[in-house]
């Protein structure tokens, strides 16, 4: 897209004369009509397919003009095809190969394992000083959306941090896997909260596709949350989610490195269900906790909730830990997000399980917001404590150093040691 019209016809020339390797084709252009007449002049020995898991409606990036790519296969039955993807689950890599015609092909699939990430998952509380406080490196920091990294290879990026929650657990695994591509130790540090669930079911619902692409997404979503509230090593939950077992927990996550303590929530689940009943499904979770609270405003006044027999139940607890326990309700599928309702809690067929004390809740216990900080690094090892004045000046001096000597030989300055 970037070529001007004379480019592309000397592009074109030089393909039809035979005289190149190698051409890239945007999936946007195969089904148009100049392309059409342009791909019957030339002698095609291969067709590679990157981004593959972008042919398939199961894959968490699909696009409708990978479709075109079938098509293409089709038109040229006998050229062998590749097809390449780094982030396809085995129901993705199923139908990849079923539209593009390769269901007898070999499958070649390494691990999933990038064992020099340290991942961590973290409630958002007030992101931007969370951010600050997790950046303890030193250089160059990047602001992007997640188009970041396409057709980039930068092998030095040392950490990725997600301010917002992605949709699925393969673009959280796409996107993170930016960083640490030289195989030294990188971090991956993603915050997330309740209004973002809400808002996610909410665009999934109202978005473009039909009634079963919906509700795959809302599934892929529900997956990425059980990521993020899981108790268990986010390594092995990340590998189970492509079909790859770890041996015993990684020791270099947040889970495993801090532990996760839970405790029985299905008294206090009960009591956040039964005020979704009470007020008939119509209210989102601050509005409910104000119920719990019996905090008298102008909506509870105007619906008459002062009357509810849940009105105040939940004073034993303070607004944070309320709106932890509906966030991970919502997460562990005991809540749903009614999307025409501007995001409203309903109950379903789990909650009222809950309900009925058929059920048992077990719900994680949310570290203060006021003493969580980042007192590890990168590797999991304690932050390097605070330099004197002379030290500060000695250590800035050999940095500098550093850098000049990495210049001279065309390296990274991390890769220096002595």
């Amino acid at each position: 897209s970037s070529l001007t019209q004379e480019e592309k016809q000397a592009v074109r020339a030089e393909a039809t004369g035979g005289r190149l390797k190698l051409l890239y084709v945007a999936p946007e252009t195969l089904n148009t009509e100049a392309f059409q007449g342009f791909l019957g002049r030339l002698q095609v020995s291969l067709l590679a397919v990157d981004e593959a898991h972008c042919v398939s409606q199961w894959g968490h990036d699909f696009r409708p003009d990978y479709l075109e790519v079938a098509r293409l296969r089709e038109r040229l039955p006998s050229v062998p095809l590749v097809a390449l993807t780094a982030t396809a689950d085995p129901l993705t890599r199923k139908e990849v190969l079923g539209r593009l015609g390769l269901s007898s092909a070999q499958v070649f699939a390494s691990s999933f394992d990038r064992p020099n990430i340290k991942y961590e998952i973290a409630l958002k509380d007030s992101g931007r000083e969370q951010l600050l406080s997790f950046l303890r490196e030193e250089g160059l920091v990047i602001c992007a959306t997640i188009a970041f990294g396409m057709g980039i290879d930068k092998p030095d990026v040392r950490f990725v941090a997600h301010l917002d929650l992605p949709k699925s657990v393969e673009g959280y695994y796409q996107e993170t896997g930016r960083a640490g591509r030289d195989g030294l130790p990188a971090s991956a540090f993603l915050l997330y909260g309740l209004g973002e669930m809400v808002q996610l079911r909410q665009l999934i619902q109202q978005g473009e596709g039909g009634e079963e692409f919906k509700r795959l997404q809302q599934q892929k979503l529900t997956q990425m949350l059980g990521l993020c509230e899981g108790v268990a090593c986010r390594r092995q939950m990340v590998l189970a989610y492509f079909g790859e077992s770890h041996p015993g927990a990684c020791g270099n996550c947040d889970n495993c490195l801090e532990g996760v303590k839970t405790h029985d929530g299905t008294v206090v689940a009960q009591k956040a269900l039964s005020a979704v009943a009470r007020t008939g499904g119509r209210f989102g979770a601050g509005h409910l906790i104000d119920v719990l609270l019996a905090r008298e405003t102008e909506k509870t006044e105007r619906n008459q909730h002062q009357g509810l027999s849940v009105w105040g139940i939940g004073k034993d607890l303070d607004e944070r830990k309320w709106s932890s326990v509906y966030r991970q309700l919502v997460a562990g599928g005991f809540l749903d997000v009614d999307a025409e309702a501007y995001g409203a809690l309903t109950l379903n067929e789990k909650s009222w399980q809950v309900l009925r004390k058929q059920q048992e809740v077990r719900l994680r216990e949310d570290p203060p917001p006021s003493t969580r900080s980042r007192s590890r690094n990168g590797s999991g090892k304690p932050a390097a404590p605070a330099l004197s004045g002379e030290e500060a000046q000695a250590f800035e001096a050999l940095r500098s150093l550093r850098k000049r000597v990495a210049d001279e030989q065309g390296l990274t300055p991390f890769v220096m040691r002595k």
